[in-house]
C-alpha cells in the first residue's frame, strides 16, 4: 500500500478539482465562440409567427410547426378579400332593397 500524508492527499485532491474546473471553463468559453453567429438561417413563419433555423434553404423554407411554404423576408399574411358571390346571370347591386 502507498503511504501518503493527509495534508498531501487533500492538496492533491483540491489541485485536481481546480484543474478539472479550469479546463471545463476553458472548453465552455471556446464552445460559446463557435455557436450561432448570424441570422442568415433564422426564419419566422408569416402565418404562425414561429421562429426556427433552416440552414439548408436559402430562398424558400417550410415552417416545421404549420407546414407553410414561404420566401425569405416575407412579412405577415396577405388576405385576399372575396368579391360578393352572385347567382349566375345576375349583377350585384350596390344597394338592395
Amino acid at each position: 500500500m502507498i503511504r501518503i500524508e493527509l495534508d498531501l492527499a487533500v492538496a492533491l485532491y483540491l489541485c485536481l478539482g481546480f484543474l478539472v474546473l479550469f479546463f471545463w471553463l476553458l472548453l465552455e468559453a471556446r464552445r460559446k465562440g463557435e455557436g450561432y453567429s448570424g441570422q442568415e438561417n433564422l426564419w419566422q413563419c408569416p402565418v404562425c409567427f414561429f421562429w426556427y433555423i433552416d440552414s439548408l434553404s436559402e430562398t424558400l423554407s417550410r415552417c416545421p410547426r404549420c407546414g407553410t411554404l414561404h420566401r425569405k423576408g416575407e412579412e405577415g399574411v396577405k388576405y385576399i378579400e372575396e368579391t360578393p358571390k352572385t347567382t349566375e346571370g345576375s349583377v350585384p347591386s350596390e344597394q338592395e332593397g
